[in-house]
């Protein structure tokens, strides 16, 4: 999962697609993408964790 972006984008992502609201990365950290999302949807789904996503 962390291949997919940096790691506060996509740590803070995920935890906020598993429904809890950690708010977007702050700069100079890039956005998650939507594409990227898929893939961390994918990854809560392998390891049985409920989203929102």
């Amino acid at each position: 999962m962390l291949k997919l972006g940096t790691v506060p984008s996509v740590i803070k992502r995920a935890v906020s697609l598993a429904g809890i609201n950690v708010g977007p990365a702050r700069y100079p950290v890039a956005d998650i993408s939507e594409n990227i999302d898929k893939e961390i949807v994918k990854m809560l789904d392998s390891y049985g964790i409920k989203h929102v996503g």
